[in-house]
C-alpha cells in the first residue's frame, strides 16, 4: 500500500521524515485490534451481536482501503477512518454493556484511554487539527456515557478525575502542538530561504560564465565589421569592393545566428523559476520539434523519424523545446541529404532519455570533447553550408544543467553522431 501523504503541517513532514512508516503502522496495529477482539468475542460467546460488529467493522476498512488505494489516493483519508472505526466500536460497546452476560466496566475504561490516547498522539502528528479534536470530544463523550451507567452508583470520582485530565491534557497538547509547529515552520522556512540562496547563487555564476562566453562570440563578428568598414575606407587594400561586402555579409550573417541563439537562452531562462518543479509531457513537446524541423528536413531531402514514447519529465516544456529544437537542427545540418534523423526515448524508473541519432557526417573524439566542454566550442559549417556558432550546445547544456539534466554524445567520424538528454522522470 503505497499511497502519497499531504503534509499539511510542518510537524507532520519532521515526524513522516523521521518514522516514514508511523501511518501504515497505526492502520494495521487498527486492523490487529479488531481482528484479536473478533477471536475474543468467538471464543467467549457473549453475544453474537459483537462478533457481528467486529466484522462489519473489518469490511469498512476493506472499503476504506480499496478508495484509498484506487480512487482517493490519500492514506490520511484511510488512517482517520481507522481511528474512527475503532473508536466508534468502543463507544457502542458501553453503549450496549446491558447484552453482555459479564462486563468489566473497569477493565473496559483503561482500555479506551490507553488506545484513544495513542490515537490522540496520531491524529496530533499525522491528521489536521480538527480530527485531534474531535477524537478528545469522543473521548469525553465516553467518558460521560460510563458516569451515567445505572449501575456504577457512586463510585464516579476516579472517572470524574479522567475527565478532567483528559480536558486539562487535551488543551495542553492543542498549545504544544502548535507552538512546536511554528518552530518547525520557522527552521523550514529558514532551510528553504538558505537553499534558494544557494540554488540563486549557483545559477548567476552559471549565467554569468555563459555571458562571457556569449559577450566575447557577439564582439567577433562587429569587430570584423569594424575592420572591413575601415577596408573600404582605406583605398590601398587588395579586396575588391565586393570581396568586402561579402565578408561584411557574413559577418553579420554570424551576428545574427549568435543573437537567436542568445535570445532563446533568455527566453528559456525566463520560465525557470528557483526551487519551482515543473513538469511535461515529452512525446508532446517532441511532437511540436518534429513540426518546426519538417520544412528544414524537406529542404534536404532528410527523412525525420519520431518513436517516443509517452513520458512525464522534470523539466520546463518550453526549456525542452529550446534543446530539443537546437539538437535536432543540428543533426539536420550535419547530415547529408537523403539521410535519416531519428528521435527516440527510453524511460526508466527514475529517468526519461531522449535521444537524436542521425546518419550524417559525425566528428571525431576531440570535437566531441570539446562540445562537452564550457567555453571551448567550434563553429562548424553544415553539409549545406550552413552557418553555425558553435552556441547552440553551450545554451542547451545550460538549460539542461539548470534542470538537473544532462547532455551526452557519441559520434564518430564518417558514422553519424547520437546526442542524448537525461532528464529526472515526474513521479
Amino acid at each position: 500500500m503505497d499511497l502519497p501523504y499531504p503534509s499539511s503541517t510542518s510537524l507532520t513532514r519532521f515526524c513522516l521524515r523521521a518514522f516514514p512508516g508511523l501511518a501504515h503502522l497505526t492502520i494495521w496495529l487498527c486492523v490487529a485490534g479488531i481482528t484479536l477482539d473478533l477471536i475474543v468475542e468467538y471464543n467467549i460467546a457473549d453475544g453474537i451481536f459483537f462478533i457481528y460488529k467486529d466484522i462489519v467493522n473489518l469490511s469498512i476498512i476493506g472499503i476504506a482501503t480499496l478508495l484509498a488505494n484506487t480512487v482517493l489516493r490519500r492514506i490520511d483519508w484511510l488512517l482517520a477512518t481507522c481511528l474512527y472505526v475503532v473508536l466508534g466500536s468502543m463507544f457502542v460497546g458501553i453503549l450496549l454493556w446491558e447484552y453482555r452476560a459479564n462486563f468489566d466496566i473497569s477493565t473496559y475504561y483503561i482500555k479506551f484511554e490507553i488506545v484513544s490516547w495513542l490515537f490522540v498522539f496520531v491524529a496530533g502528528i499525522l491528521l489536521p487539527r480538527v480530527h485531534l479534536y474531535l477524537i478528545l470530544g469522543i473521548k469525553v463523550a465516553f467518558t460521560m456515557a460510563i458516569i451515567s451507567l445505572p449501575f456504577l452508583e457512586a463510585d464516579i470520582a476516579p472517572y470524574a478525575t479522567f475527565l478532567f485530565l483528559t480536558v486539562a491534557a487535551g488543551a495542553g497538547l492543542s498549545v504544544f502542538s502548535q507552538g512546536l509547529i511554528s518552530r518547525l515552520d520557522q527552521r523550514e522556512e529558514e532551510a528553504r530561504n538558505k537553499a534558494l540562496d544557494q540554488v540563486r547563487k549557483t545559477e548567476e555564476t552559471g549565467k554569468m560564465e555563459l555571458l562571457h562566453i556569449l559577450g566575447h562570440d557577439v564582439k567577433q563578428p562587429f569587430g570584423q565589421i569594424e575592420s572591413l568598414v575601415n577596408m573600404l575606407q582605406d583605398k590601398s587594400t587588395p579586396l575588391s569592393d565586393k570581396e568586402i561586402y561579402d565578408m561584411m555579409r557574413q559577418s553579420v550573417e554570424n551576428g545574427h545566428l549568435i543573437l537567436a541563439n542568445l535570445v532563446s537562452w533568455a527566453e528559456a531562462s525566463s520560465y525557470l523559476r528557483p526551487g519551482q518543479i515543473a513538469t511535461c509531457d515529452v512525446a508532446e513537446v517532441v511532437q511540436r520539434v518534429v513540426q518546426v524541423g519538417d520544412s528544414q528536413c524537406k529542404l534536404k531531402k532528410i527523412q525525420l523519424h519520431n518513436t517516443v514514447d509517452n513520458a512525464s519529465a522534470r523539466i520546463d516544456d518550453h526549456t525542452l523545446f529550446v534543446v530539443l529544437r537546437n539538437l535536432v537542427s543540428n543533426a539536420i545540418k550535419f547530415t547529408e541529404s537523403g539521410g535519416v534523423v531519428e528521435i527516440k526515448s527510453s524511460v526508466s524508473e527514475e529517468s526519461v532519455a531522449l535521444t537524436i541519432k542521425d546518419n550524417g557526417v559525425g566528428m571525431p573524439q576531440r570535437l566531441v570533447d570539446a562540445l562537452l566542454s564550457r567555453g571551448k566550442n567550434e563553429p562548424r559549417q553544415g553539409t549545406s553550408q550552413e552557418k553555425g556558432t558553435g552556441l547552440g550546445i553551450e545554451i542547451c547544456k545550460d538549460l539542461l544543467e539548470r534542470n538537473h539534466s544532462v547532455l551526452t554524445i557519441d559520434s564518430s567520424e564518417g558514422q553519424g553522431t547520437s546526442m542524448t538528454i537525461i532528464i529526472p522522470k515526474a513521479t
